[in-house]
């Protein structure tokens, strides 16, 4: 196991290395050999489910058609692209980036799924398989292709994993970051609604730090092709979910001066208010709650939970056990010492 984190980690290095032509070509797979933690992974997945390391991210093997589109995707440089980890404030950035760009039409944010407005573009890659076979969620690619322009498209793919045009169009990316104490909290919660997984939490934070989440992991390496990625400084703005949450007002304010809007004072305590996680808990066009019980009911799963949980700072205190709060403080000082990204625990 560990001489082949090591081979697929020195493979990533080697892809931040390419040049923008080398890093258009087709993806690199490779099986991933069975081990301890595949073979947890199957807790939550089909048990005969196949993982892959796509450029060196874990993945099942089902996704890699989905995502070879996703790399040939054509790419306008009017998109708005909301990137992250999953459970890092993704749904609630892109509710704020869709209001901003289409002028505090709020009356629509509250009538029109959030999901029909802004288009998870890998969905078809991860939804979990009961939902696949009702065919519901249909083809999130073609989805995306079809937005009006100027899009808004939510991923939490790794920068490597994005379209290859992004890096000759250069559309506006927006990147949002969370303490990966809160991320493994929140996801381990998410999971155990949206695919059943049955593990313990001491498990999945053995896979989350090993890199071995069912997908998008490891997280290191995630944040790291963002945060190095040669792209324009103008047409990339990283936020952090803890900061969202300490002043909400600033953030949008600095979201929207990246989009090029500007609103009155009234417009932007409207938007504020609207925005407040409570309301957007209680909100259906946001807060998820017909798919998550749809999919619940598909999988007889009568796990308690909802989409958008607690939406607070600090929650892993409720979780992490002294042992577990080191090694997290050990993934911590990788990151920051390979992104410079310091992040807020508290």
């Amino acid at each position: 196991v560990a001489s082949f984190k090591l081979s697929y980690y020195n493979e990533y290095k080697s892809y931040l290395r390419m040049t923008i032509a080398e890093r258009q070509q087709q993806l690199k797979v490779r099986e991933i050999p069975e081990n301890k933690h595949i073979k947890h992974l199957r807790l939550c997945m089909p048990p005969h489910t196949d993982f892959l390391d796509i450029n060196g991210f874990v993945f099942p093997s089902t996704s890699l058609n989905v995502l070879e589109r996703i790399k040939n995707f054509e790419v306008f440089e009017d998109d708005v692209w909301i990137c992250s980890f999953p459970k890092s404030g993704t749904t609630w950035s892109q509710e704020i980036a869709w209001c901003l760009a289409n002028n505090m039409d709020l009356e629509t944010a509250r009538a029109v799924e959030s999901d029909v407005r802004v288009k998870f573009i890998e969905f078809s890659a991860i939804a979990p398989p009961a939902l696949l076979a009702t065919n519901i969620v249909g083809d999130s690619v073609k989805a995306a292709e079809e937005l009006p322009r100027p899009r808004i498209i939510k991923t939490h793919l790794p920068m490597s994993l994005l379209p290859s045009q992004v890096y000759t169009k250069c559309p506006k990316l927006v990147h949002i970051s969370r303490n990966v104490r809160d991320v493994c909290v929140s996801y381990f919660y998410h999971m155990r609604i949206a695919e059943a997984y049955s593990g313990s939490f001491e498990d999945w934070c053995d896979l989350f730090l090993n890199g071995y989440c069912p997908y998008y992991s490891p997280v290191l390496e995630h944040m790291e092709s963002y945060h190095n990625a040669p792209y324009p400084e103008d047409r990339i703005l990283f936020l952090q979910y803890e900061d969202m949450k300490a002043d909400i007002t600033t953030e949008i304010k600095k979201l929207a001066s990246f989009l090029g809007k500007s609103y009155s004072c009234h417009e932007l305590d409207t938007l504020v208010a609207y925005q407040r996680f409570e309301n957007l808990k209680n909100c259906p066009t946001v807060n998820k709650e017909k798919v998550f019980k749809f999919v619940k009911d598909l999988m007889d799963n009568k796990t308690e939970g909802s989409f958008m949980r607690k939406g607070i700072v600090g929650d892993w205190k409720n979780h992490l056990s002294v042992d577990l709060i080191s090694k997290f403080k050990t993934l911590e000082l990788k990151i920051e010492k390979s992104t410079g990204v310091q992040l807020k625990c508290e």
